[in-house]
């Protein structure tokens, strides 16, 4: 069989003998802060368990009401927020 290994980031890869990785955050980007604060602890809880974790959090909601949005495209404008995010948190 022949074996598998995907490069996901410089330093996180998918596949045979590489560890689980957790893709996960909210499902829109509702502030800053509560960006940080589910990502640093879904990073601490992850790093315990010797797994990679990929944030990800929408900027947008396609469907429900405009207010689900508001928050997200003023975030839209600070393209830099999730490198300086994974930054602070110590993320690879």
């Amino acid at each position: 069989m022949k074996r598998v290994h995907v490069p996901v980031t410089d330093s996180i890869a998918v596949g045979d003998g590489e560890p689980l990785l957790i893709v996960a955050g909210p499902c829109v980007i509702e502030s800053k802060e509560l960006c940080r604060t589910i990502a640093a602890h879904v990073a601490e809880v992850c790093m315990e368990l010797g797994v990679n974790f990929v944030f990800k959090a929408s900027f947008e909601r396609q469907t429900g009401p405009a207010w689900t949005r508001s928050g997200a495209l003023a975030l839209k404008q600070d393209s830099r927020y999730s490198v300086r995010l994974a930054k602070n948190l110590q993320c690879r």
